[in-house]
């Protein structure tokens, strides 16, 4: 009877850990994707809105995109796209049921391999219930998180039935679920260092008459395919960020820079998992963190410290060095060995990792009634207490991740100097329809990076889209004297130029455009259009040619060259860029009215007169319309 009761008693624990999963997140169901990678995962990336098919399935092996190899990843969007189409709520639910799975299997795993059900549960409540684990679960485009920990969880149950029963199937099982994982995203590369250091405890396999050096090189050469897969994926990995051009070179981070970075991003993860407040999707590298020589002294001091102190205790308190270990380990291969982006940490890392801090957490507390001779009940009420508001804390920030709207406003609010966040929160404010919120904040960015470029092209394209293209010059002006070899803002500055009736500088910004970058479609078309509106005709003709050339499947080239040709009075030609064009654009006024007129200098005047008046349909002021059907009608 005490029997069944003790595993009723676990049941309703592990209940009570899923409910509360499930209610801390449940939110997610209502939020929207978000401007930071879903884009490029999901919404803009046709092999996955597509939905999955063999086509697409054989892509996702193939594509390197987003500097990553990640096929598993790009198969379970693809699954979801095929369930949901761009449902978020739904992306994002199975996103918690991941989540919510490997919370169960790392409770089992501990359970199975301790036969501790106390600190088991409080393992795997506190990497359920973290506020750092946000980022993973409530962000669609990390996927790849919460997929690579669910097969990473699998593995370890695999890898405890191998050490049990010693069977060529649960080995070959634990190496199925390490491929998986490392194809759902290759952080994964040190579960054999994981393997190793639950064979020091909890397996106890390092313990035997052969000695502790003899059995750890057994247990090394046993692990020799599963080490095989991590140098396979690391390269790859390596291989396709490198190619992308996601690693920043030593020019860009220094050696110094970067172990500064590395010291300090190991301390901040531990101090964000012990005092989570201002997390955000952003902590830039610079502008943030400046730490001093001092203070990395102090924080390498203080890890030599607690490692010195795991090893001394090792014997009687095994947890300490496996749990330290684990998240150092980990942590590796994103601390910034190799500097992938320009983040100084990001809070989607620690999803593993910080497993490793909750072991040595949760069975220190359980070892506390035994060594202090307290109340066993104490630590256990303790650590309900913590749970408790670590839940709060992290339904709170779930919130945050609703719309990019509210994600880039809480980036804003807690690194306020931060441009990249000002940026991103103008972008969506600006597809919003809040025009001047957006402009604020992008001024904002020009204020903390007064010598940078982009922020000044990204306010006067803003303006010049939303019809001030006189205030719109003097930023793109600004932007130019900033970075003169950049193509993008001479030819914004001649559409500037262009829509305020200066055509002489419209045409010489874009002639300045097409020389930085003579494979400019843009470029070209801009200084076509500038000729063309000075009656330049034939000297405009040449670029609209150049331009549908580098861009033969753009219909506004087909456009362009209808107009040209037809005020040149080549007819016919006109009709056929015309007609091609209308048959994607059928409410085109512009080309409705050219190609009447080019249908009336051929003499067809009923069709002419048809194209008239659909052109007046959808634009009854339309002169050049009006006329025409004047004109026609008068000859009938």
């Amino acid at each position: 009877m005490t029997v069944l009761m003790s595993r009723r008693a676990e049941a309703l624990w592990v209940a009570a850990l899923a409910a509360a999963t499930i209610a801390v997140y449940a939110q997610v169901v209502g939020h929207s994707f978000t401007n930071y990678d879903d884009p490029l995962y999901i919404m803009d990336n046709p092999h996955v809105r597509t939905g999955l098919s063999l086509e697409n399935a054989v892509w996702a092996f193939r594509s390197g995109e987003v500097a990553n190899w990640h096929p598993i990843t790009w198969l379970s969007h693809q699954l979801d796209c095929t369930l949901y189409g761009l449902n978020a709520g739904m992306h994002l639910l199975t996103n918690l049921m991941l989540h919510l799975a490997s919370t169960l299997l790392l409770y089992l795993f501990l359970r199975k391999a301790t036969g501790r059900i106390g600190p088991s549960l409080l393992v795997a409540a506190l990497f359920a219930l973290h506020p750092l684990h946000v980022e993973s679960v409530a962000w669609v485009a990390e996927r790849k998180d919460v997929l690579s920990t669910f097969f990473a969880m699998l593995a370890l149950l695999a890898y405890l039935r191998f050490v049990r029963r010693r069977t060529f199937g649960a080995y070959a099982l634990t190496a199925v679920f390490f491929a998986l994982g490392l194809m759902a995203k290759p952080m994964l590369v040190t579960l054999p260092c994981v393997l190793l250091l639950l064979d020091y405890w909890p397996l106890g396999r390092f313990e035997g008459a052969s000695g502790f050096v003899r059995r750890g090189a057994w247990l090394i050469f046993e692990k020799i395919p599963l080490f095989a897969l991590t140098i396979a994926s690391s390269i790859i990995t390596y291989m396709v960020q490198n190619h992308g051009g996601a690693v920043r070179s030593l020019e860009n981070l220094p050696l110094d820079e970067r172990f500064f970075k590395i010291v300090l991003a190991y301390f901040l993860y531990v101090k964000l998992m012990f005092i989570p407040r201002g997390l955000t999707i952003m902590h830039p590298i610079y502008a943030v963190y400046a730490p001093s020589i001092a203070s990395i002294a102090a924080i390498l001091l203080g890890m030599a410290g607690v490692t010195a102190a795991c090893w001394m205790a090792r014997r009687r308190a095994p947890w300490g060095i496996v749990g330290w270990f684990w998240y150092l380990g980990t942590l590796a291969p994103v601390i910034g060995i190799v500097q992938v982006g320009d983040q100084i940490i990001s809070e989607r890392y620690t999803y593993i990792p910080l497993i490793g801090l909750f072991i040595a957490l949760a069975w220190s507390f359980d070892a506390l009634p035994r060594r202090l001779r307290m109340p066993r009940a104490l630590p256990w009420a303790i650590s309900l207490f913590i749970l408790a508001i670590l839940a709060g804390l992290t339904c709170r920030q779930v919130g945050f991740w609703k719309d990019r709207i509210a994600m880039f406003e809480r980036a804003v609010a807690v690194t306020e100097e931060n441009p990249s966040a000002h940026k991103s929160l103008a972008s969506g404010l600006e597809d919003a329809g809040r025009i001047d919120e957006a402009l604020r904040h992008l001024v904002r960015v020009t204020e903390l990076a007064p010598n940078k470029w982009e922020g000044f092209y990204d306010v006067g394209t803003v303006l010049l889209k939303h019809g001030a293209p006189t205030d719109a010059v003097s930023w793109l002006e600004q932007a130019i004297l900033l970075g003169p070899t950049e193509s993008q803002p001479h030819i914004n500055l001649s559409l500037a130029y262009f829509r305020t009736g200066r055509m002489e500088e419209a045409a010489a910004a874009a002639r300045k455009a097409h020389a930085l970058d003579p494979d400019s479609a843009e470029a070209l078309t801009c200084l076509g259009t500038a000729l063309a509106a000075q009656g330049r005709i034939s000297e405009a003709f040449p670029y609209f040619q150049q331009a549908s050339a580098l861009a033969p499947d753009t219909p506004g080239g087909w456009l362009n060259l209808g107009v040209a040709l037809r005020a040149m009075g080549r007819h016919q030609e006109a009709l056929e860029y015309l007609d091609r064009y209308l048959a994607q654009e059928p409410n085109s006024v512009s080309a409705l009215v050219n190609s009447a007129m080019a249908l009336q200098a051929l003499g067809q005047q009923e069709e002419a007169l048809a194209r008239y008046q659909a052109a007046l349909r959808l634009d009854p002021k339309n002169t050049d319309a009006q006329n025409g059907v004047k004109a026609i009608s008068a000859s009938f």
